[in-house]
Formats: structure tokens, C-alpha cells, sequence
């Protein structure tokens, strides 16, 4: 129980912080809205932005599990503060945009596959991302996958 509150309130956080980075991004203040995204993520799963882009998926996945963060509320938050990301290096002149844009839709794909409720937006983005080819191809229908337990992003089902 404590295990899941401490998630809980990570993904409170998570999204406290990602609706501030919105709102400076909109404002102009990309400088901040990206420390912003760069210290929840760390704050988050302890993990760097530039890891979280740099390691195979996999990896990524498994240092995840292994700080017992492994859960699909959170992430779908690490997806969308990746997009975030994505969006306010799109304003620079920065090569990280682009993978952490991809990286994103990489964690939405993985927690349709596992069958961890994915909210719209985050299906839209799937759906609309030339990357990914044909939804119908690359992402399996969320009530047709069966992991009725939702225990296993690419693991072996034991958290």
C-alpha cells in the first residue's frame, strides 16, 4: 500500500510540474520550462533526460522496474513529460526533440501493449506519429491484449 500511495504521489507531481512547464512554454520561458521537465523526470525515476533518450527502451524500462516506479499511471507521466520535452526542444535548435518526441511515443506504445490505461491524448499521439507506421500494425487494441494483471512492461511479470 505504501508502495502504491508513493507512486500516486509521484504522478501527482509529475503532473503538477507538467502542467507549470505548459504554461511556461506558452509564456515564452522555455529556459525554465525545460528545468522544470528535466528535474521532475530525475525527481521521478531517477533518471536523467539525456539516459532516459540514450538507452535502449529495455534498459530504460528494467532501471525503471528496478527503482520500483514501474507502474502505467507514472509511465504515461515520463511519456508526456517526454513529449514536453520534445516540444520545447522543438523551439531550439537541438537535436534532442526529435528522440525524446520518439522515446515518448516508444513508453505509450509499451503501456498499450502491457494494457495499462493510456489516456486520449497520448493514444492521438500513437496514432499520429509517422514512426510508429499504421496504428492497426504496430499497436495492438488495448482490450484485446491479455494481461489482465498489468504487471509486465517487458519483464518478467514478478513486481
Amino acid at each position: 500500500m505504501f508502495q502504491r500511495d508513493h507512486i500516486m504521489r509521484q504522478v501527482r507531481q509529475l503532473a503538477a510540474a507538467l502542467a507549470r512547464a505548459i504554461q511556461l512554454r506558452r509564456a515564452g520561458q522555455i529556459g525554465e520550462a525545460e528545468e522544470l521537465v528535466r528535474g521532475t523526470l530525475k525527481q521521478s525515476v531517477e533518471l536523467d533526460v539525456v539516459t532516459l533518450l540514450t538507452l535502449p527502451l529495455d534498459q530504460v524500462l528494467d532501471e525503471i522496474r528496478a527503482r520500483g516506479a514501474m507502474h502505467g499511471d507514472l509511465l504515461v507521466g515520463v511519456a508526456d513529460a517526454l513529449y514536453e520535452y520534445a516540444l520545447l526542444q522543438g523551439t531550439q535548435e537541438s537535436g534532442l526533440g526529435d528522440a525524446a518526441r520518439q522515446r515518448a511515443i516508444e513508453i505509450y506504445v509499451e503501456c498499450i501493449r502491457a494494457n495499462y490505461p493510456v489516456p486520449l491524448h497520448a493514444m492521438e499521439r500513437v496514432g499520429t506519429d509517422e514512426s510508429v507506421g499504421s496504428p492497426s500494425d504496430s499497436v495492438p487494441n488495448p482490450s484485446a491484449v491479455p494481461n489482465p494483471d498489468m504487471t509486465s512492461i517487458r519483464g518478467d511479470g514478478d513486481e
